[in-house]
């Protein structure tokens, strides 16, 4: 029997797009055909064309296009979900040590893997803790890889430094670096490619890697138990490892697709491996590969992620000056951070062969930067590849510190990719950013307004789990959650405690211009905007129902009261919070 049409009455609603003037309807209603697409909208009440549809009363609720998620990785979150990974939430040591016990407990053999540990339960040295702590905590000397919550750094004990052959003689990696005892010994973290730890004997770590149904059950449990609680119908992968065998992410998103597991809207950045930059022809040849065989399955792959630098914690963020530290205590060459391309070559223009032979390819490029140094990278590779007057679908992600003169280069290049909840302050941002930026940076930071008004699209999301254990985590469930980015790009505040505007001030976002940046511009983003993105006919009846009645001069404050209340996919309900 056929599905009935459903005819969405007394509703607010949110259409989305680029013209600020057409987003929002004060009181209307949405028609979805059987098929699952929009088949009318509108002010006031349905003609009685859609007498026969069934009728969900919205009561002044918020109606909005599904949110999406520009820059997320579920399948890392699933596998914590699954209890495949060792999570440690929070800032407190005891509950870091709690949850290696349990995890010990239920997982008695292999290697011990996971993380999520926060620099401020390690304020007493740096931020970074000690291998010993961990051999404390894993008496029968097992491996331990444990990474930091935002993952450029891995902590280690002593069995992994005894297997890897480290001492004091191991120089630093190119583009990583190990903190060091007094001796010159590792200490017990890794920083970025220093994090490729590789045993002398292989079997020493007894790794059991994970399974396609383990990875596909991961998948499937963030989709379901994270993503549409949260509203977000849609998402781009943002780093999607499509080589380890036995099975990859990439092999889980065929796999989940074509047991019609997978209904959300994904898209895959299929990883572009910084370590092989030398074998660009070979790298892009394995892509195609990846990107046929999953939109074969209907999964979109035509975006490549390109990690740029690292974090301005780690002195890895690439920056146009060197940081404000003595120059003793930074321990990456120069004083400035790390351009991960080029690497293994000294040809300046690296970055530019490899994304202009990405677009002979038609494969667009997500860039992770940091830094003002990466951005600027990013936007001259871009234009140098593609030149002028291409509407873009370039993305550049995270963009912490962004130079004045670059943030017109936005327009006609590439995508703002934002993470709104990082934009506020909280221990990590005023311990370990705030201070090694200095002044000048600091007021460079986060320039969300500046973008759009130099002509950017924003699209907004979360760069979860590490969002999810960025200290903001608990409100209310994880800062996957868009309402809590949404109330930081409103305010600069973190939506858990009362704290000043992160500085500049002036940078905050309407509540317009936000759910745009969660429902158009991230659509938009992953190619995705002829279907989704806005409540249009003729799109995808991918629908959010929040339980506030807001408009486009509600306040922080509305925002911040506001959860969702029913989530669907092609007009059906995948999602509806308890009563």
């Amino acid at each position: 029997m056929a599905q009935p049409g459903v005819l969405f009455v007394n509703a607010r609603i949110f259409r989305g797009g680029e013209n600020p003037e057409y987003r929002w309807i004060e009181k209307g209603y949405l028609a979805v055909h059987p098929s699952g697409w929009i088949d009318c909208l509108g002010e006031g009440e349905p003609s009685s064309t859609y007498n026969n549809y069934e009728r969900i009363e919205c009561g002044g609720k918020t109606l909005t296009p599904g949110f999406h998620d520009a820059h997320v990785h579920p399948i890392g979150f699933g596998l914590a979900l699954t209890g495949k990974t060792c999570v440690l939430s929070g800032v407190s040591r005891d509950d870091y040590k709690a949850a290696v016990a349990r995890y010990q407990k239920t997982n008695p053999e292999g290697v011990i893997v996971g993380g999520g540990w926060a620099m401020e339960a390690f304020a007493d040295t740096g931020g970074w803790p000690d291998r010993r702590l961990l051999d404390d905590w894993i008496p029968d000397g097992r491996p331990a890889f444990l990474q930091s919550r935002d993952g450029h750094s891995t902590w280690f004990n002593t069995a992994v430094l005894k297997a890897c052959g480290l001492s004091s003689n191991t120089p630093d990696p190119e583009g990583g670096w190990f903190t060091r005892d007094p001796d010159g010994t590792p200490a017990g973290v890794a920083h970025e490619w220093a994090q490729r730890l590789e045993p002398k004997d292989p079997e020493q770590f007894n790794t059991k890697p994970f399974t396609l149904d383990e990875l596909v059950e991961a998948l499937v449990a963030a989709q379901n138990q994270l993503l549409y609680p949260h509203g977000i119908t849609g998402w781009q992968d943002a780093l999607v490892d499509h080589e380890s065998p036995p099975a990859s992410s990439a092999d889980a998103y065929a796999e989940a697709k074509e047991k019609n597991r997978l209904t959300g809207r994904a898209s895959c950045a299929l990883t572009w491996y910084c370590w092989q930059n030398n074998k660009i022809d070979e790298q892009i040849a394995g892509l195609e590969k990846v990107r046929d065989k999953l939109q074969g399955q209907g999964v979109r792959a035509d975006t490549v992620k390109i990690l740029l630098d690292g974090i301005v914690e780690s002195y890895t963020a690439a920056l146009n000056e060197p940081y404000n530290v003595p120059e003793e205590q930074n321990p990456v060459p120069g004083g400035s951070g790390v351009l991960h391309v080029p690497l293994h070559d000294e040809r300046d223009d690296m970055l530019t062969v490899i994304v202009k032979k990405l677009a002979e390819k038609d494969f667009n490029c997500h860039f992770h930067a940091i830094g003002d140094r990466a951005v600027h990278a990013a936007l001259s590779a871009v234009r140098e590849a593609k030149g002028s007057g291409v509407r873009p679908r370039d993305k550049i992600a995270h963009l912490q510190v962004v130079a004045p003169e670059d943030i017109s280069g936005f327009n006609g290049n590439a995508i703002a990719t934002i993470q709104p909840i990082w934009a506020c302050h909280g221990k990590q941002m005023d311990t370990y950013n705030i201070p090694v930026i200095g002044d000048k940076r600091t007021l460079q930071q986060y320039p969300f307004r500046s973008l759009i008004e130099n002509g950017a699209v924003l699209a907004a999301g979360s760069d979860g789990p590490v969002s999810m254990l960025s200290g903001h985590g608990n409100w209310p469930t994880s800062s996957v959650d868009p309402i809590a980015g949404i109330y930081v790009a409103m305010t600069r505040r973190p939506p858990d405690e009362e704290r000043e505007a992160l500085a500049p001030a002036d940078q905050v976002l309407s509540l317009s211009d936000a759910l745009n940046a969660y429902t158009y511009g991230s659509a938009y983003a992953a190619g995705d905007d002829a279907t989704q993105g806005t409540l249009d006919e003729g799109k995808i009846a991918d629908l959010v129902i929040l339980n506030s009645q807001l408009s486009a001069t509600s306040s922080a404050t509305d925002v911040k009261a506001t959860r969702v209340w029913r989530t669907y996919i092609g007009g059906q309900q995948v999602y509806e919070a308890p009563s």
